[in-house]
């Protein structure tokens, strides 16, 4: 039986300044990995990691994604949180899509999401998304 998924406190939420996210195992000497890139954690692909409890400072909306591996590398279930940092400020980083498309592709995919932009923060549009309509509009195969 492999590790528990780790808590994070607080849960995702709101925030109007950074906030420094606790994310604790439940069994002792665990590690912790995790990422904000929309990515799965591992040992080769993390932005933090250390024993429990690791705290992640977070000053920009991001989705916190985090998994416990034990002392025989049996990973963990992925404990995911959404933090959006909501300063009051208006929004200057527009909608925050790279797009691309391939030469053999009719499809248009989401290649970046840009931290702080409206797709950042509404958090529906994911990283290899294909992009079908605009406003209603059919865009398979239009450049």
């Amino acid at each position: 039986l492999g590790p528990a998924p780790p808590l994070m406190e607080p849960e995702g939420r709101s925030f109007t300044e950074s906030i420094k996210v606790k994310v604790r195992s439940v069994r002792k000497g665990t590690r912790i990995l995790c990422t904000t890139d929309e990515s799965t954690p591992s040992e080769q692909n993390h932005r933090a990691s250390g024993p429990s409890p690791l705290l992640v400072e977070l000053s920009s909306s991001e989705t916190l994604r985090a998994i416990c591996v034990d002392s025989q590398g049996r990973c963990s279930e992925a404990t995911v949180e959404r933090y959006v940092c909501d300063s009051g400020q208006e929004q200057k980083a527009g909608i925050g899509l790279l797009l691309e498309r391939g030469n053999d592709s009719e499809h248009t995919t989401v290649k970046q999401i840009k931290p702080g932009g409206a797709a950042d923060v509404d958090g529906r549009i994911k990283v290899d998304d294909a992009l079908l309509k605009i406003d209603g509009r059919d865009v398979k195969g239009v450049s």
